[in-house]
């Protein structure tokens, strides 16, 4: 017998012995994944449920101002019941005309035909109803985006600025940010006791796009001389100057080169 024959003949007889054993592990191995897949088919997760959220009625859907050139979106806080309302100062507006949403069959009190004054000592509040519900109300807070006034110094801690009255001489003050419209722009002259009165009736000019400058005529005799420093209220902000002026009767004491007295 040759060599080959004799090798074949080897593989042969360990193929008999081996062939149970392979059986027994395919049988094991297959027993094994039909257990798994029917474990896997059996095998069910909890029921999952959709929670659906129901909003009450007793709400403000939509709060927009609408005596403006772009309408104006109030941001409403549900958690806190509060509507704010960010209104830029260019608008110049005294009063807000809201126009307001509601869910059907929901009313407000007051409604929305009202207007808001911008600047209010007391809050604006509104009162939300809707049947079976509970009344909500809601507070108006209106946010007037205004950059900060800057006045130019008419005085300095070296020298104090002398206005004679009453003359043809004028309190010019010039600054930036501050609105040169005298509806909404007003000036006035407080003394060391914070007794205050109006500068009076001036005239306005921008000189550039932040630059502004109003004339005030000293026309009134009736100051008493003394210190006076200037504050201006501009729409929504109010600016005082650091230094005073002194103001003096014509042909009265003057105190020009003297110092203010302020750091």
């Amino acid at each position: 017998m040759s060599k080959t024959n004799i090798y074949q003949s080897r593989i042969l007889k360990m193929n008999k012995k081996l062939f149970p054993f392979i059986t027994l592990v395919a049988a094991v191995i297959a027993f094994a994944c039909t257990d798994e897949v029917e474990n896997l088919i059996e095998r069910k997760g909890d029921p999952v449920y959709d929670t659906v959220r129901i909003l009450p009625n007793a709400r403000i859907l939509e709060y927009t101002v609408e005596n403006v050139q772009s309408v104006i979106h109030g941001a409403i806080d549900d958690s806190t019941n509060t509507i704010t309302v960010y209104l830029p100062h260019y608008y110049r507006l005294g009063f807000i005309d809201p126009l307001i949403r509601l869910p059907e069959g929901t009313t407000i009190a007051p409604e929305d035909d009202e207007l808001i004054p911008v600047f209010s000592e007391e809050p604006f509040v509104y009162t939300v109803s809707a049947p079976d519900e509970e009344d909500v109300s809601y507070t108006v807070r209106t946010i007037v985006q205004q950059p900060k006034i800057i006045l130019d110094e008419l005085s300095s801690s070296e020298e104090t600025r002398e206005y004679e009255f009453p003359s043809s001489q004028s309190i010019i003050i010039t600054g930036e940010n501050f609105i040169p419209d005298l509806s909404i722009t007003t000036s006035y002259l407080i003394d060391e006791n914070e007794n205050e009165r109006p500068i009076g009736i001036g005239s306005g000019s921008q000189m550039s796009a932040r630059s502004t400058s109003i004339t005030y005529p000293i026309v009134d005799d009736s100051f008493a001389e003394g210190l006076y420093w200037v504050e201006m209220r501009a729409y929504a902000l109010t600016a005082r100057m650091k230094y005073p002026i002194y103001l003096k009767k014509r042909g009265g004491t003057s105190r020009r080169n003297k110092s203010s007295g302020l750091e």
